[in-house]
């Protein structure tokens, strides 16, 4: 199975648990190790809410465009949700492939 890589450095991963089940988590590539906020989110997502496994799959996605523009405006991920306008305007010029606008 291949890993849509959405932007450079971070990306949606599968985790497969000792019990068999699986969630979805964001991939520092970089690193090589998941981001822990997120982790800790989408984990409480699949089993303190006993969500499915493609509704962490979804939120990991969206989590990589959010962290990605993060980074790319240098605004930390907790001060950053006050500019939500500005990253839908950031979505919104995308290219259409699931890649994120670039940088400035």
């Amino acid at each position: 199975m291949t890993h849509q890589v959405i932007s450079r450095g971070l990306r949606p991963f599968p985790v497969l648990m000792p019990s068999g089940q699986r969630y979805w988590t964001v991939l520092d590539d970089e690193r090589l190790t998941p981001v822990p906020e997120a982790d800790e989110f989408l984990r409480h997502v699949r089993f303190g809410h006993d969500q499915a496994e493609s509704t962490t799959r979804t939120y990991a996605g969206a989590i990589v465009l959010y962290l990605t523009w993060c980074r790319c405006t240098g605004r930390g991920w907790t001060t950053a949700a006050g500019r939500l306008g500005s990253f839908m305007f950031w979505l919104r010029h995308s290219t259409g492939d699931g890649s994120p606008a670039p940088c400035r």
